[in-house]
């Protein structure tokens, strides 16, 4: 092969690379440098929810990937011979890399699905991307519809169960418990359904407003915002990074009406069942403790070491790692020519564990007035684990226990 033939395949071949070959140790080193440079915003408090914007001294560099909810042309569709069960087979048909979000809603095929993980998809590129069910079995249609995107992410508890190994029952379970929240005459079974609850977005509206208006229009004299630190009924729940800003405007509003519609659900259902909603009684204490625990977080995400991800789909561009952190928390991150496109972390929820991941037991201690604002059961993991608890916690344990053990939670009652 001559020369000039040989440097011309060797520049396609790079071209077409770019994004797809990073080293691991490249990578780690870009979300280190991105996440040392974050700093904690003002907090926005509304109705259910709590807001941290994450700011960063100088916008990072554009990584060259865009969102799905700007991408034009982008196609699903269910594989004749999927790689995995549900997966959905994705065409980015465009001249730009697209990131799939995890917890995407898709409303079509034979059956609604949900998208496990954050994907790249490559300019002009096909890739088989991971999901679960996202409509009941009853909803399976006799012939498959066109795809197209829901307007909202799921529910931040659905979206750290898929991403760390949820079931096929996962996100079915969670349609199944809110099913009375669907608009009179509504008979789909599935999430889209509680997503257009009118209910369930008028119980949120002012305070879904209000956080994403101060989003926007937040002054950044000191940065700019490339994400946010969620946290509902008083409890963390997420922790969200873009390395680029209008990739996060893409994304906004679909997080935060998942996100709040959920938690408008769960208030609705406990007040129901006469149980007590951790956080709610005392906003302005509710806040000074989760504004310290926020900057805690990010601290430990600061800390936080990172591995090789070997879940990412044949043919998806960029690279994925899983974070390795304490007391918890799973975190994920997505990234392309040297650059974090996503990073989210999820802090373990007792409560919403407690609420949504079994039957409702009343007796449960993470579903029981709690003043510390600290499940119950995860003080007991604490304790069964050797981890120091403060004396007020150990006082608690020994209150609500009687003194007896069991049940995993020391002081608890055998089930």
């Amino acid at each position: 092969m001559n020369t000039p033939l040989r440097m011309a395949l060797g520049i396609v071949l790079l071209s077409t690379l770019a994004i797809s070959a990073t080293p691991v140790d490249a990578a780690e080193n870009f979300a280190e440098a991105m996440v040392s440079k974050l700093k904690l915003g003002e907090p926005i408090q509304g109705k259910v929810a709590i807001l941290f914007p994450l700011v960063v001294p100088k916008a990072p560099g554009d990584a060259g990937v865009v969102s799905q909810n700007t991408a034009e042309d982008l196609t699903f569709a269910e594989p004749e011979f999927p790689d995995h069960r549900y997966a959905v087979e994705v065409t980015n048909p465009t001249d730009k890399p697209v990131l799939l979000l995890g917890g995407t809603v898709l409303v079509g095929g034979k059956r609604d699905r949900m998208l496990r993980h954050d994907t790249i998809v490559g300019a002009g590129k096909t890739v088989q991307v991971r999901a679960l069910p996202a409509a009941s079995s009853s909803d399976i249609r006799k012939e498959p519809v066109p795809f197209v995107l829901g307007k909202q992410l799921a529910p931040v508890y659905l979206r750290r169960k898929a991403d760390f190994g949820g079931s096929s029952t996962t996100v079915t379970t969670f349609i199944a418990r809110n099913l009375d929240f669907r608009n009179e005459g509504d008979q789909r079974k599935s999430l889209a359904a509680l997503g257009s609850s009118d209910v369930l977005q008028k119980y949120t509206a002012e305070g879904r407003t209000k956080l994403d208006a101060a989003l926007k229009g937040m002054k950044r004299p000191n940065g700019e915002i490339v994400g946010w630190i969620l946290a509902l009924r008083g409890r963390l729940q997420s922790f969200v990074v873009f390395g680029d800003r209008q990739v996060a405007e893409g994304y906004r509003g679909a997080f935060l009406l998942g996100a709040t519609y959920s938690a408008a659900a769960i208030e609705i259902q406990a007040a129901k069942k006469n149980v007590p909603m951790p956080g709610k009684d005392d906003p302005a204490k509710t806040l000074a403790i989760v504004t310290k625990e926020a900057q805690q977080l990010l601290e430990r995400i600061q800390k936080a070491r990172y591995k090789a991800d070997g879940s990412q789909p044949e043919g998806a561009a960029g690279h994925r790692l899983l974070m390795q952190l304490s007391g918890g928390a799973r975190g994920r991150v997505v990234g392309a020519n040297d650059k974090l496109v996503h990073m989210a972390v999820y802090p373990h929820d007792p409560f919403a564990n407690a609420f949504y991941g079994s039957k409702i037991d009343l007796e449960n201690p993470d579903l029981q007035s709690d003043p510390t604002r600290e499940g119950l059961a995860e003080l007991g993991r604490k304790a069964k684990d050797g981890r120091r608890l403060s004396e007020s916690e150990r006082r608690l344990l020994r209150r609500v226990g009687g003194g007896r053990t069991g049940g995993g939670v020391p002081g608890g009652r055998r089930r």
